[in-house]
């Protein structure tokens, strides 16, 4: 192999491994953004109100990242046909992986707030607990609404 190919090889794996971390990130964030705060679901329940609605995964990451991604490369590295199902086909698989991880850890994370919330229930008196969860929902309330962030003033 020559100089330029190995070059050319160490960058697009480089910048695929990359993109991987990109995808795996933008999917992190939606994920973290979209859930409901910690006691929020347990406190709607207990008062008898609608769960939260998740929106299906596919919805909040879905395949046109990946088109466009291997469109793009295609342009700029002028892949194969075959490259160009071969990254297509590695993107997908990678994708599927990650909604995997996203689902794992949900579930990873719900067991040990269940787990955090019967400690709790086990300390405090049912008195107390009704306190904390209204204490807990009082905070949630006092915070700031998400969202997008008012725009910076210009630096000088």
């Amino acid at each position: 192999m020559s100089n330029l190919q190995t070059q050319l090889s160490i960058s697009l794996f480089v910048l695929v491994v990359f993109l991987i971390g990109l995808g795996a990130g933008a999917t992190g964030t939606n994920w973290l953004n979209n859930r409901p705060p910690i006691g929020v679901r347990e406190y709607r329940q207990s008062l008898g109100g609608p769960r939260p609605q998740r929106r299906p995964a596919s919805s909040r990451f879905n395949n046109v990242f990946n088109e466009r991604l291997v469109e793009r490369l295609s342009s700029v590295f002028d892949l194969t046909d075959d490259q160009h199902d071969r990254l297509t086909t590695l993107f997908d698989s990678q994708r599927e992986s990650f909604l995997e991880m996203r689902r794992e850890i949900g579930e990873r994370f719900d067991l040990s707030r269940d787990k955090v919330r019967a400690m709790l229930s086990e300390i405090l008196t049912a008195e107390q607990m009704q306190q904390f969860e209204a204490e807990f929902v009082r905070m949630r309330d006092s915070r700031p609404p998400r969202g997008p962030r008012p725009p910076r003033p210009p630096q000088r």
